[in-house]
């Protein structure tokens, strides 16, 4: 599948029960937001910007992130039936919030930069974060695992579990 480039001076939704978005690479931009809740079919997410709204993808297959999600002052989410994973060499979040699920692992390694982590459920979960990370939500990495890295302060005020490793880590 090739690249699908999606751009718009407003919002950008999609009717979950009427469409799919099917794409080797989704890339976009809007000027309010955008909501793609159908049962998608996209391996990479390339460079986005919500613009003064929230970003939502809601994904049937796993997803890997090849570029930036640049939602500044906005909330990331990212539903996915399968695993996220993250190029760190291409791929950053720049995000007020990030919050989402996954059904496999999600490992988002990336020189990320979110000030809050909501809940977010995954079969093991990385984030990395190159400023202070205060987490806001429940995050659950099932059996595989979590580990929070940030270069910042790590302020933790609701919980992180799994019954796996927990590794918890501040340089700020």
């Amino acid at each position: 599948s090739g690249t699908v480039t999606l751009v718009s001076g407003g919002a950008i939704s999609q009717d979950e029960a009427a469409s799919v978005v099917t794409a080797g690479t989704l890339t976009g931009s809007a000027a309010t937001g955008v909501v793609l809740d159908g049962a998608n079919q996209v391996a990479n997410l390339g460079d986005f910007e919500p613009g003064s709204g929230a970003f939502r993808l809601t994904n049937a297959r796993n997803l890997n992130l090849s570029g930036d999600i640049t939602a500044d002052g906005q909330t990331v989410e990212l539903l996915v039936t399968g695993a996220i994973s993250q190029n760190a060499a291409t791929s950053v979040i720049t995000a007020s919030t990030l919050t989402g699920s996954a059904t496999g692992s999600a490992v988002l390694d990336g020189a990320n930069q979110i000030t809050d982590l909501a809940a977010f459920n995954a079969n093991g979960f990385t984030l990395n974060d190159a400023g202070g990370l205060t987490v806001t939500g429940n995050v659950n990495g099932g059996a595989g695992g979590v580990s929070l890295v940030t270069s910042g302060n790590l302020d933790l005020t609701s919980s992180v579990s799994s019954t796996g490793t927990v590794n918890l880590e501040a340089t700020g």
